[in-house]
C-alpha cells in the first residue's frame, strides 16, 4: 500500500512534468525498494526539474534520453520491424519503452535486446536490427530471456461436462470474496474462472470479472458446488476484457463486501485505486494459483492476446499464473 501511494504521486506528476520539462524529463518508476525515481536529462531545464522532483520527495536519476526521444525511437523501431521480411518480423514479439533502462526494448521469441546509446547496439539501431534478430537464439545476446509481449490466449479451456460431475469442491460459506472460483456453462462445456472484485451498480451488488470468462450476456454463473448466484451482463471483450455478474437477490448479502482473498487466511479490503507505474508491485488472486505478486514492467500498453483481440491501456507484470 505504501508503494501504491508513491506510485500514485508519480503517476499524477508525470503528465505535467512531461509537458513542462519536455527537454529534460526521462520518465518515472519505482526501484526495487519502492523508492520513487524521476529520470532527468542534464542541462538547465533538467536542473529545474531536478529541484522540483527532489522537493516533491522523489529520488533523481541522470538519464541520456527524454521520454519524447524514447517515444520517437519506439515508433522508428516499430516502423522498421513492420517492414522487415516476414520470417524475421515474426521473431519480434514486442517493442516498448523501458524507463528503468532509459531504452527502447525489443522482445523476441525467447530474448530481449536494448536499442539505445549504451553500447549493446551501435547508434542507429535500425541498421543492426535485422542482424540482431537473424542471429539471436534464445538464451544468448540478451539482457532478459523468455519475455513475450504477445500474450498467450488466457481464455480458459472449457471442461467437458462429464468431468464436472466428479467435482468435490464446495462453495464457501459466509461472504464471497474476490478470487473465488466460479463456473459458467457454455455450449462446449464449462468454463472455470475466478471472480475479480465485488462492487455495486444502481444500488445492487455485482461482481467484476473477465469477459473471456463470461460466455454470452445472460449466461448463468455458479459457485464450485453448482449453486447459481448471478447472470452475466455488460460483456466487453475488445480493448478492455471485462464483464459483470449481476448477483441474484437471494445471494446479495454474501457479495456485499469489498474483500479479496490474499496471502494467508485473512482477506484484504479494497479501499481505493491507484495508477500503475513501472517498478510497482502488483498482485493477483485466484482459485487455481492462489495469491502471488510481481513487478510492473510496462504501463499504458496495448496487449495483443494471441492475435484474437487487443487489450488497450493495460500494464504488464511478471508473475506466474494459469488460466482460471
Amino acid at each position: 500500500l505504501d508503494q501504491a501511494g508513491v506510485g500514485q504521486r508519480l503517476a499524477e506528476a508525470r503528465p505535467g512534468w512531461e509537458q513542462k520539462f519536455r527537454e529534460a524529463f526521462g520518465g518515472v518508476w519505482l526501484d526495487d525498494d519502492g523508492t520513487g525515481i524521476v529520470g532527468v536529462v542534464e542541462g538547465a531545464i533538467g536542473d529545474t526539474l531536478r529541484d522540483e522532483a527532489t522537493d516533491a520527495g522523489f529520488t533523481v536519476r541522470d538519464v541520456a534520453l527524454t521520454t519524447h526521444e524514447l517515444d520517437a525511437r519506439e515508433r522508428q523501431v516499430g516502423a522498421i520491424v513492420e517492414g522487415m521480411p516476414t520470417d524475421l518480423k515474426e521473431l519480434v514479439t514486442g517493442v516498448r519503452v523501458d524507463p528503468t533502462r532509459n531504452a527502447v526494448v525489443v522482445t523476441t521469441l525467447g530474448s530481449l535486446a536494448l536499442l539505445n546509446d549504451t553500447g549493446f547496439i551501435p547508434e542507429g539501431p535500425m541498421r543492426t536490427i535485422v542482424e540482431l534478430l537473424s542471429g539471436l537464439t534464445p538464451g544468448t545476446g540478451s539482457i532478459i530471456d523468455g519475455m513475450n509481449e504477445t500474450v498467450p490466449n488466457p481464455d480458459p479451456q472449457p471442461t467437458p461436462q462429464a468431468r464436472q460431475r466428479g467435482r468435490t469442491d464446495t462453495s464457501p460459506t459466509g461472504p464471497v470474496v474476490g478470487g473465488t472460483g466460479y463456473m459458467v456453462r457454455v455450449p462446449s462445456g464449462v468454463l472455470e474462472c475466478s471472480t475479480g472484485f465485488n462492487g455495486e451498480l444502481d444500488g445492487k451488488p455485482v461482481v467484476i470479472t473477465a469477459a473471456h470468462c463470461a460466455g454470452a450476456d445472460g449466461t448463468r454463473a455458479a459457485l464450485a458446488d453448482g449453486e447459481e448466484f448471478g447472470t452475466m451482463t455488460s460483456t466487453k471483450r475488445e480493448a478492455i476484457d471485462t464483464a459483470l455478474i449481476a448477483v441474484d437477490e437471494d445471494a446479495a448479502e454474501r457479495f456485499s463486501n469489498n474483500l479479496v482473498s490474499a496471502d494467508g487466511d485473512t482477506p484484504q479490503k479494497i479501499i481505493g485505486t491507484a495508477e500503475s507505474v513501472v517498478g510497482q508491485k502488483a498482485c493477483k488472486t485466484g482459485f487455481r494459483t492462489g495469491f502471488s505478486c510481481g513487478t510492473i514492467s510496462q504501463v499504458d500498453a496495448d496487449i495483443d492476446v494471441a492475435g484474437s483481440r487487443t487489450i488497450a491501456g493495460a500494464f504488464t507484470v511478471d508473475l506466474c499464473a494459469l488460466p482460471g
